[in-house]
């Protein structure tokens, strides 16, 4: 995979660790497994995670950021993103930046029901 550099102008997105059923996602360690997926290995042998997605605690639960910008810089690495909310059935919100300004997603950020995030990653 190719280094992408994450523009949180425009915007980024988070995966929840809960499912669409409202269920908490029972996979330990999780959010950094996926970073870890896609990192590379340093200089000093650790792998880095990119900086495009980072894992992150919200209230309790295992959550990643992913910065939009990763949908024009690394294709792949997007599609593995999608693939991995498709299976595990995860929730996911607008973050910062100006995909979060969208009036759509701003009631949505607030709301889980109102969930239109998921249709803007098809």
């Amino acid at each position: 995979m190719q280094a992408a550099e994450c523009v949180v102008e425009e915007g980024e997105f988070v995966i929840l660790g809960v499912t669409t059923d409202g269920s908490s996602f029972k996979l330990s360690g999780w959010s950094e497994t996926l970073c870890h997926s896609l990192g590379r290995a340093g200089s000093d042998g650790h792998v880095m995670y990119p900086s495009y997605v980072h894992p992150v605690m919200v209230g309790g639960v295992e959550c990643v950021v992913v910065c939009a910008s990763l949908r024009k810089e690394n294709t792949a690495a997007f599609d593995l993103i999608k693939r991995f909310i498709a299976e595990h059935r995860l929730m996911t919100r607008a973050g910062r930046g100006a995909v979060a300004k969208s009036s759509e997603l701003i009631v949505e950020r607030r709301n889980f029901e109102n969930n239109k995030w998921q249709e803007t990653m098809k």
